[in-house]
């Protein structure tokens, strides 16, 4: 085994410095420059007594440090670091605004979920200001809604291609109107810019999105939010039966003055995993378990300590510990282990038995302390001269620097002719890229990887990491015209698949996955959501395909498919954005079609998904009025009953519903009856 030292040198690896790469600082500065950065990413405590201590207060010994190391490097634990906030709404300066409350609604309907965010943002001061809204989605989710609320109307955004939507922006910005750009940044993440933020005045976002619910619950992401005034949440699951006949199982969460230290998490019963809507289904299937061992002799380490994971570092680093430590059980303690951090260039960190790897490693690692882009490119460079014949990769899968796309599938080709056989990705934090760690663990190397989860638990991801991985598996559906996915791709026993289609007849389902049928009970549904989560399969579908073509031609054919198929579905791709548009000459001026435009789907007064049909370019109502938070704190109610909703939706007194709602004192949510067409 070779010693760690207790204060990491100069990565031999290190990258030269160029226009797009700044060379990494010294440690004693990147431990000042990290202070500072936990001081504005740190929320202050949301009442007296909060346990959150100050990160200035706590690295106060790094002003006196000067250049010291080994001080810096024994004093960074102390930093305490929060959660990364689902969203949050900044200005160009950098300043978070206040989250004064939060509305949320979802829907579970077998293995589909649809959510709705209604946030409301404060600006405190004197001056109109443009933001920047990030969101991070839940694994699989797919943006179907963006709209904001200016003077007193609302304004839809429509899916438009990207780069006709970037310039678009630009000139409204020039033309100084009110526009909102949102598209797909890095991983899971999208970014709207937004403008104006009024001045002493609130800005009102809505966000929705739908997704596959594969684990037996659905989870509304809170957790590391700031103190937030008000929150109701409410998620209805269906508990099948027919669709005029529905019975829910409801969970709310109400909560006043309340910073989230949790997220909303709700069983969905695995009584329902299929649902059908007309000729169309979704089902859940769980992968039959039949696996082959792969044990490990060798592995390669990569632990991602780039700027993206600042926050949550230290509990990060104590997980790659313990995920360590339960290689060396569940492996042998002999495994011949190689444990680098990686950022903008590589700091090799350990090299020795799995059972040798301890606090002296992980003190390495934290004094390393998360600064600098990320550049995988590199770390698989380094990971293919340790002679270790697996990768594993611990972080966030967003590359920012170096090699991507083809350029990274070169190096796994590099890697193989080095006899490296496998790559696994265990990702951490909210934002991250599950898309690009699948292609990277399905790419070229002799054997499939894995891609889980941090919070699978180290003890499970050492087990998944002996077994091998599917691909290539067929799925087929009994008397179904098509099927999505055609074949699964790396799948292991205890996963679970959404398998989407259309059946040419009424009748049972039955799914044929890895030569095991599967006869499933399915509940018949409304058509909304089972329509617009097989569109989103279809641009995944696309996705898949793009991230695997190698010729020129067959890309951009793939790009105007995507695009095309977003635009029409009204699902966001990585070829669209969300662009608001104010007037009739905007959707001229862009080529939009005004009978082209896709529904819009909602949560509707009677809890289910319904779809809101559009003849006119732009929906304005009459927003309720934004109620004002006491501050008083309240109580977290997590409340479930079950609602029997034998009438049909079409069947309810709206008067009598807006008379409840106006006696709880909540919003109305925009529904088909008092939508408006205007032209501005």
């Amino acid at each position: 085994m070779r010693p760690t030292p207790s204060a990491p040198a100069v990565s031999p690896v290190s990258p030269a410095p160029s226009a797009s790469v700044l060379p990494r600082a010294p440690l004693g500065v990147r431990a000042a420059l990290f202070a500072a950065a936990c001081a504005c990413a740190s929320p202050m405590p949301s009442s007296p007594g909060s346990e959150v201590s100050s990160p200035m207060a706590s690295t106060a010994t790094f002003a006196h440090a000067q250049g010291a190391v080994a001080k810096a490097a024994m004093t960074y634990p102390q930093i305490a670091t929060s959660e990364e906030a689902p969203f949050s709404l900044t200005t160009s300066d950098g300043a978070g605004l206040e989250l004064t409350r939060i509305d949320a609604k979802a829907v579970v309907e077998g293995p589909l979920a649809y959510t709705e965010l209604h946030l409301y943002f404060h600006n405190p001061e004197d001056r109109v200001r443009e933001g920047r809204f990030t969101i991070a989605l839940p694994d699989g989710a797919a943006l179907s809604r963006f709209a904001m609320e200016n003077n007193g109307q609302w304004m839809e955004a429509e899916v438009v291609e990207k780069m006709a939507a970037r310039r678009a922006y630009e000139d409204f910005l020039h033309r100084r109107q009110d526009p909102a750009l949102l598209e797909k940044a890095g991983g899971n993440e999208f970014t709207a810019r937004v403008f104006p933020i009024p001045a002493r005045g609130d800005k009102h976002l809505v966000i929705s999105y739908s997704q596959e619910v594969t684990r037996d619950h659905y989870t509304l992401p809170l957790r590391g939010l700031p103190a937030v005034g008000k929150v109701d949440a409410v998620v209805r699951v269906a508990q099948g039966g027919a669709a005029s006949a529905r019975r829910w199982d409801e969970s709310t969460l109400h909560q006043k003055a309340w910073k989230p230290d949790r997220d909303l998490v709700v069983a969905a019963p695995a009584s329902m995993p299929a649902v059908i809507a007309g000729d169309l289904f979704a089902a859940r299937v769980a992968v039959p378990a039949v696996s082959k061992p792969e044990p490990m002799t060798s592995v390669a380490i990569l632990v991602d300590t780039s700027a993206s994971r600042a926050l949550g570092f230290t509990s990060q680093i104590a997980q790659v510990g313990e995920v360590v430590a339960a290689i060396a059980a569940a492996h042998g303690g002999g495994v011949d282990v190689h444990v680098a951090a990686f950022d903008q260039d590589v700091l090799p960190i350990y090299h020795g038995r799995a059972d040798g790897f301890g606090a002296d490693q992980r003190q390495a690692l934290l004094a390393r302390q998360p600064l600098g882009a990320s550049d995988l490119g590199t770390a698989l460079d380094w990971a293919g001269t340790t002679g270790a014949r697996r990768v594993l990769l611990i972080g966030d899968g967003v590359v920012t620097a170096g090699a991507e796309g083809d350029a990274l599938i070169a190096k796994l080709k590099s890697l193989a002719e080095r006899k490296v056989e496998r790559l696994d990705a265990v990702l951490v934090g909210g934002i991250r890229d599950l898309d690009g760690a699948r292609t990277l663990a399905q790419g070229p190397l002799a054997r499939a990887g894995v891609v889980l989860t941090i919070d699978r638990g180290a003890a499970e991801i050492a087990r998944r990491l002996a077994l091998a991985v599917a691909v290539d598996v067929p799925v087929k559906v009994e008397g179904a015209a098509w099927v999505w996915p055609e074949r699964a791709a790396g799948i292991q026993p205890g996963d679970e698949i959404v398998v989407y289609g259309q059946r040419k007849a009424r009748g049972g389902l039955a799914i044929d996955l890895a030569g095991q049928r599967v006869a499933l009970d399915a509940s018949v549904v409304e058509r909304p959501l089972v329509s617009r989560a097989l569109a989103q399969a279809e641009v995944a579908r696309l996705e898949r395909a793009l991230a695997r073509a190698e010729e020129p031609k067959a890309k951009a054919d793939l790009r105007k498919q995507i695009t095309e198929t977003s635009v029409r579905n009204r699902v966001l791709s990585s070829q669209t954005a969300f662009l608001v548009l104010e007037s009739e000459q905007d959707y001229v001026r862009y080529g939009i079609p005004r009978d082209a435009l896709a529904d819009i789907l909602e949560v509707g007064a009677d809890g289910g998904v319904r779809t809101v049909h559009r003849g006119a370019p732009v929906l304005i109502v009459d927003p309720a009025p934004r109620p004002q938070v006491r501050p008083d704190d309240g109580d977290l109610k997590a409340k479930k009953r079950v609602v029997d909703t034998g009438a049909p939706a079409d069947g309810v007194d709206d008067g009598k519903r807006d008379e409840e709602k106006d006696a709880e004192g909540g919003d109305e949510l925009i529904s088909a009856d008092k939508v408006s067409a205007v032209e501005t």
